[in-house]
């Protein structure tokens, strides 16, 4: 009986690390699971063998994205301003907080830049409405969306998978994120004119709704956290208490900078329930309320103990 394929997830970051530079021994164990200890190297090997043999063309688009060489990508040097505020806002939000042991998601690729400045063509409303919530959304939004296209089409570039876009396309053509424009997608993909998609393109005004009805602008963290568990992967938004301002959730390594202590810390201070966390994938996020909440916690340990 022959061994069961490995997924496509697995297939992707495969080659994915080799378009990064990755050896195959390194690739091997960022894929590897340490209790099956599959798939094995020499199923690795030969999807890096496949990748290898692609055009430099296909394989070009899974390097590291650099600035000085826009020209080489087909991009023109008036997007530059965009995509350079872009990649700080995705380092700053979601590559700078992904471990490095983790180059799949960790490094800009050129294939990611692309499809960045292709929606921001198609549909530039993205940015201005998620921004209307909070500092960055939009951007971040637009980061996302962009994934959806680069896992598929890579999947087809270097996989053989056949490459859908119908549903992803029906999405940008349609905007249901536009308020008038979300019955008519809804009646669209009802009636079958369209294809239905599974991006969630209603978060925006889920979360707002969560903003504005919670007692003092302050989020019901279960709903949020339920939120950010549907598979969302969009990025949840807060309002600070006592400001006029949005906050995005904090970041891991904003937490660590805010309390000057590490991340091994951090996750023991949350493993231990010292301070609570909201889920958003893989990634821990922490809000100004709670922050506040612990340091205060901490101020109060520190007086007991000073106390006669």
């Amino acid at each position: 009986m022959g061994r069961k394929p490995i997924s496509l997830d697995i297939r992707t970051k495969i080659v994915t690390f080799r378009g990064q530079g990755l050896k195959l021994d390194a690739i091997w164990k960022a894929v590897r699971d340490p209790e099956t200890e599959l798939p094995d190297r020499r199923t690795v090997a030969r999807y890096v063998k496949k990748y290898d043999e692609l055009p430099d063309s296909v394989r070009q688009l899974d390097r590291p994205f650099e600035w000085h060489r826009l020209e080489e990508y087909g991009l023109p040097w008036e997007a530059g301003e965009w995509l350079l505020d872009l990649w700080f806002v995705a380092q700053e939000s979601w590559l700078g907080t992904v471990p490095p042991e983790d180059p799949f998601l960790s490094v800009l690729t050129v294939r990611r830049v692309l499809w960045w400045w292709r929606l921001h063509l198609a549909a530039p409303e993205v940015e201005r409405l998620g921004s209307a919530i909070a500092r960055d959304v939009g951007k971040i939004d637009l980061i996302l969306l962009a994934e959806q296209f680069v896992t598929r089409e890579l999947a087809h570039h270097v996989l053989g998978e056949e490459l859908y876009l119908a549903d992803l396309e029906a999405l940008i053509a349609y905007k249901p994120w536009v308020e008038e424009r979300l019955e008519t997608y809804r009646q669209a993909v009802k009636e079958r004119r369209v294809p239905e998609t599974r991006v969630r393109f209603d978060l925006i005004a889920q979360i707002k709704r969560v903003l504005l009805e919670t007692d003092r602008g302050q989020p019901d963290h279960s709903e949020l956290a339920a939120l950010a568990e549907g598979g969302t992967g969009i990025r949840m938004c807060v309002r600070c208490e006592g400001s006029h301002m949005d906050r995005l959730l904090y970041n891991q390594r904003e937490v660590c900078e805010r309390l000057r202590i590490g991340r091994s810390t951090l996750q023991h201070l949350v493993a231990a329930g010292r301070i609570r966390a909201v889920r958003i994938g893989r990634s821990l996020r922490f809000t100004e309320t709670e922050l506040q909440r612990f340091v205060a916690e901490l101020e109060a340990e520190a007086a007991a103990t000073t106390d006669p």
